[in-house]
């Protein structure tokens, strides 16, 4: 009713929907299998049904200048003369100029290139170091007629680098805050032993007549100052890694 649209009773539909043959349903069941994406689990296939799998990623990478990645993801982004990609450990996808079909453009820089096959690379050039001038170049390598432009996005959705991996730090593992950790916990129980053996030495009997429980209890109250002390430390050390 919105679009103005034609609204046929029953009764048309019902004679429309008799004029269609089993040759029409053949047809377009053909055309869907031919056009159709089939989506199976992992470790499955569908080639028995005779379905080719899509390709997920290049066959042969990019070859051009490399820039890193700033963020700390073992990915570099490959600019050269006849396109851009990606490569990783587990990771391949490149996308020539001649071969793309669309250009999806930002106006802060980003950009979304797709491959003919379906393979497509995006291009965030403040996640790489050197790639600020890698959008004009792919602005001007591919047709002005492929390219779509987008909206602005907010300032918060465009990724930004996290400032210690971007000065070469890769941040502190997991490995050693659960050392720290460990330590702490270490540290701790030896601060209650420490404790409490001067506590006990204070109460036994005689305890004020007996010199040696004296002894004893100044020694761990020493020993219990220089655990606390390093306790602290060890706290202060892992709310400094988990920042």
């Amino acid at each position: 009713m919105l679009t103005g649209e034609p609204r046929p009773s029953a009764e048309e539909l019902t004679a429309e929907l008799g004029q269609v043959t089993i040759a029409d349903v053949h047809e377009v069941a053909v055309e869907a299998l031919d056009a159709a994406l089939l989506m199976v689990p992992d470790g499955r296939h569908a080639d028995w049904a005779g379905f080719t799998e899509a390709p997920t990623g290049s066959g042969e990478a990019m070859t051009g200048r490399t820039h890193r990645c700033l963020d700390g993801v073992d990915v570099q982004l490959v600019a050269g003369p006849e396109g851009v990609g990606l490569i990783g450990a587990h990771q391949r996808e490149s996308v020539r100029f001649a071969e793309c079909v669309a250009l999806l453009a930002w106006p802060d820089g980003r950009r979304l290139l797709i491959g003919a096959d379906a393979v497509s690379v995006t291009v965030e050039p403040t996640l790489y170091a050197g790639a600020a001038a890698i959008p004009s170049a792919i602005d001007a390598a591919v047709p002005a007629h492929l390219r779509i432009e987008m909206p602005a996005r907010e300032p918060w959705a465009i990724p930004r680098p996290d400032p210690k991996r971007h000065r070469g730090t890769a941040g502190p593992r997991a490995g050693s805050r659960l050392r720290v950790w460990k330590d702490a916990g270490v540290t701790r129980l030896a601060l209650l032993l420490a404790l409490s053996a001067a506590v006990t030495a204070l109460l036994l009997p005689n305890a004020v007549a007996d010199s040696g429980n004296w002894v004893v209890a100044l020694v761990a109250l020493v020993v219990s100052g220089v655990l606390a002390r390093a306790l602290i430390r060890r706290i202060r050390l892992v709310r400094r890694l988990l920042q």
